[in-house]
């Protein structure tokens, strides 16, 4: 199935390189294949490129406007949920797609360049030894670059995009990178300290570059999470939250698609505590606090 261009808009591309940046991966795979005549064993290369979602009517919308194939992917743990897999392993459709989601890409700008001037080389070659001497060349080069705790940011640009496409792609990034949630706080009163529910938004990802560049244009603050194990990349956090939230999911709740029931509790609740004040704390309005908290947490679970 090919590309439907009938079907997509700028949105859509601004969207699937959100993704592809945050849940999707680019490589180059090789298969052995055997020459005409039989005698000699060769290996082809392709590029792989995909996503894996747990929504299935997502992956289906990226098959029905970019093409590709979808597969299941069973679960490693027992309460998870089953995931479904959208690629495309075909070079010149990858190189299509690849083209067109190249100028809104921000983490994978650099490794989907590379995979672009391999199918450029690749297709454009006929002799066996060459063909293996491109794919293994580009091959080594996308895996050291993709390496977990290789990569901090290198060979990233600042992105360039306008208000109203950052709005589209951080929205998209969020559905895979983010959390929203309601918060539990505490804030002090001439009797002591109280609770008081409030919505937290929080993107995270070891790119520091694409954090910075979200908090440029849309405030919030930023820290910066060390790891456990010393191989691994910080892990850098946006954070935005209380009214600026609120304000914040409303902006972007036209382009998002996965954590949209999240985003619609979120709003109802921050309206409700901003009409409220947060010092008014009846039995109503804190039995609706929590039960909007209750809402997020279930729509949050893992496995759910």
């Amino acid at each position: 199935m090919e590309i439907n261009y009938g079907k997509i808009d700028k949105a859509d591309l601004i969207t699937m390189a959100a993704f592809i940046d945050g849940e999707g991966w680019v490589y180059i795979y090789n298969s052995k294949t055997k020459s005409r005549k039989g005698d000699k064993i060769y290996l082809s290369y392709s590029v792989d490129l995909g996503i894996n979602l747990v929504d299935k009517f997502k992956i289906e919308e990226f098959k029905q406007k970019f093409g590709g194939d979808i597969t299941i992917v069973k679960p490693k743990k027992e309460n998870n949920q089953y995931q479904y897999r959208w690629r495309i392993h075909n070079n010149t459709s990858a190189k299509e797609f690849l083209q067109l989601i190249y100028p809104y890409l921000i983490i994978k700008k650099y490794p989907v360049k590379l995979a672009i001037e391999f199918c450029d080389k690749y297709l454009n070659t006929d002799i066996s030894e060459q063909k293996q001497e491109i794919g293994n060349y580009y091959k080594e080069l996308i895996s050291s670059y993709s390496l977990r705790g290789i990569n901090n940011g290198k060979n990233c640009e600042y992105p360039t995009m306008n208000y109203d496409e950052a709005k589209i792609y951080v929205a998209a990034f969020m559905d895979g990178e983010g959390c929203i949630r309601i918060k539990k706080q505490k804030y002090k009163t001439v009797h002591g300290y109280k609770p008081t529910y409030t919505t937290y938004i929080v993107v995270a990802n070891t790119n520091q570059l694409i954090i910075n560049w979200i908090k440029d244009m849309f405030g919030g603050r930023i820290w910066c999470q060390n790891r456990k194990n010393e191989k691994w990349k910080p892990c850098y956090m946006w954070n935005i939250s209380s009214t600026d939230a609120g304000n914040f999911l409303k902006m972007l709740l036209p382009y998002i698609s996965l954590k949209r029931e999240q985003a619609l509790v979120c709003i109802e609740h921050q309206d409700f505590v901003d009409a409220k004040g947060y010092k008014r704390m009846n039995k109503e309005y804190m039995n609706q606090k929590l039960e909007n908290r209750e809402k997020i947490r279930i729509l949050n679970k893992r496995g759910i």
